[in-house]
C-alpha cells in the first residue's frame, strides 16, 4: 500500500454491522491530503487524531500499511479486535511482523496511559462494554480486577504502573487470538538494598496475582528477585509482562540500558545454562549496527532458555531516524530478513498533521505528556524496534515492530 492516496475502497468494505464504521466513515470524508512536504510527510486539513477509538486510528493509518507485512484477512482479524475498545483508549498502537517470512501476518498491539484518560476509557470498556464472550474469560476478567486496582489512587498499581501494553497474537488466527499478552511499563526499577525489595512486593503480591488469577509459585517469585538483585550497574526493570494467551508460565522482564558486554554475564549470573557463544557472537555484530539494547528474559521454575534483545536508537527521532538500514543490511546478510519486508517497513515512517506547522520534536510531544485537549495533532508513523530471538538448537529470528504515534504541539 502506497503514501499517495487514502484508499477510499478499504473503508466501504468495512462491516455496516459495526456501529464505529459510521464515525470512521465521517472521518474518512475530512481527510484531504496536501501537496508532500518531504518524502516521508503529509498533512491534513481538519483536526483528525485526537479521542479517536483504536479502530478509527487503525483505519485513518491503514493506506500506509504494506500489504506484505499484513495480509487482508490478517487486518480484517485486527479490526475485529480493535474495534472492541472504545474511545481514547489508546494513542500509541503497532504491530509485530517476523522479517525472516513472507508470511503477511502480524501481531496488534497498543498502549493504554494512565494518563490523558486512557486507563479510564479501558476501565469503561471492561466494565460496561465488553462484549459477553469476553466477559465471561477469565483472562478478561482478571484484566478488569487488575485495571480497578490501577484506577484506586490509593493502591501500589496506580502509583507505579505507568502504563500497559496489550499485545494480541493475531498473526497465528488462533482461537486464543482474542486473549490479550499484557506488559505493566512501570517506573524503572532496581533492587540494590532490602527497602527496594520490599517496595517491588507490589507486583509479587498484587499486579501478577491480579493478572493471572492466582499466586506466583515461591521457586519463580526467588528467581524474579534474584534477577533484579543482580542487575548490571545503571540497568533498570522497565516492563513486567505475562502471557496470558500462550499458557507460558512464568514472568516476562523486559531490562533497559544494557550494555553489549554485560548480557551474558548478567545471564549467567541469574542461572542461565544455556551455551551461549553464538548468542555472545551475535550480541557484539549488532551492537554495531544499533546504539540501545534492551533484554527480555522469561523467568519461571528455572531461567527460560529463549532470549530476546530489541535493537533500536539511543535518540528518539521517530519517523526521521534514518539509521534502520545498516542494521537491515546486517539481517538480510544473515539470512535474518527478506528484501520485500525490508524495503516495505523502511517505506513505513511518515508524519501526518492536522495543520502545516513544522513538525519538530521542541514544539511536538507524545500526546499522553500534555495535561489537556488544546494541541495541534500529528500521527506519527515510525519504526520503534527490532527484536532478535534466540532459542539453543533452534538459532536466531528478526521481529520488526512498526508503531503509530500520536503528537500534540500545546496551543
Amino acid at each position: 500500500m502506497g503514501e499517495n492516496t487514502v484508499n477510499k475502497d478499504f473503508y466501504s468494505k468495512l462491516s455496516i454491522d459495526n456501529p464505529i464504521n459510521r464515525q470512521i466513515d465521517n472521518i474518512q470524508n475530512k481527510i484531504t491530503y496536501h501537496e508532500e512536504l518531504t518524502t516521508q510527510t503529509r498533512m491534513t486539513d481538519t483536526s483528525l487524531f485526537k479521542d479517536l477509538s483504536p479502530l478509527e486510528y487503525l483505519n485513518t493509518t491503514s493506506h500506509n500499511i504494506p500489504d506484505n507485512i499484513i495480509s487482508s484477512e490478517n487486518l480484517s482479524q485486527i479490526r475485529k479486535l480493535a474495534g472492541l475498545f472504545s474511545k481514547g483508549t489508546t494513542s500509541f498502537f503497532g504491530f509485530e511482523t517476523r522479517l525472516g517470512s513472507t508470511d503477511a501476518s502480524s501481531d496488534y498491539l497498543f498502549a493504554v496511559s494512565s494518563k490523558n484518560m486512557e486507563r479510564d476509557a479501558l476501565m469503561r470498556f471492561l466494565k460496561y462494554e465488553i462484549p459477553d464472550d469476553l466477559k465471561n474469560k477469565s483472562e478478561w476478567r482478571n484484566l478488569f480486577n487488575f485495571t480497578m486496582k490501577w484506577s484506586d489512587s490509593e493502591s501500589d498499581i496506580y502509583k507505579n504502573v505507568l502504563g500497559l501494553w496489550l499485545e494480541f497474537d493475531t498473526a497465528k488466527l488462533s482461537e486464543n487470538y482474542e486473549i490479550p499478552n499484557v506488559f505493566l511499563q512501570i517506573r524503572k526499577t532496581r533492587i540494590d538494598t532490602y527497602e527496594d525489595e520490599q517496595k517491588f512486593k507490589w507486583v509479587i503480591l498484587q499486579a501478577l496475582p491480579l493478572l493471572t488469577g492466582e499466586s506466583l509459585p515461591k521457586k519463580i517469585e526467588e528467581n524474579l528477585i534474584n534477577a533484579l538483585k543482580k542487575l548490571p550497574k545503571e540497568t533498570s526493570l522497565i516492563h513486567v509482562g505475562t502471557m496470558l494467551s500462550r499458557k507460558a508460565y512464568g514472568v516476562r522482564i523486559v531490562i533497559n540500558r544494557i550494555k553489549p558486554e554485560q548480557i551474558i554475564p548478567y545471564l549467567k549470573s541469574i542461572g542461565y545454562n544455556s551455551e551461549t557463544s553464538e548468542l555472545n557472537q551475535t550480541i557484539n555484530e549488532i551492537s554495531k549496527y544499533s546504539s540501545r539494547l534492551i533484554l527480555h528474559i522469561n523467568i519461571g521454575e528455572k531461567i527460560d532458555s529463549k532470549v530476546g534483545i530489541e535493537c533500536s536508537f539511543a535518540e528518539d527521532k521517530y519517523h526521521l531516524q534514518n539509521e534502520w538500514k545498516n542494521l537491515f543490511d546486517y539481517l538480510e546478510n544473515k539470512g535474518l530478513c527478506i528484501r520485500e519486508k525490508r524495503e516495505a517497513l523502511l517505506d513505513f515512517p511518515g508524519v501526518a498533521q492536522e495543520n502545516d506547522d513544522e513538525f519538530n520534536f521542541e514544539t511536538y510531544m507524545v500526546a499522553p505528556k500534555i495535561d489537556h485537549n488544546n494541541y495541534s495533532s500529528a500521527l506519527v508513523r515510525y519504526l520503534s524496534h527490532i527484536k532478535i530471538v534466540y532459542k539453543p538448537n533452534e538459532g536466531f529470528e528478526a521481529k520488526a515492530y512498526p508503531g503509530v504515534r500520536l503528537f500534540g504541539k500545546p496551543f
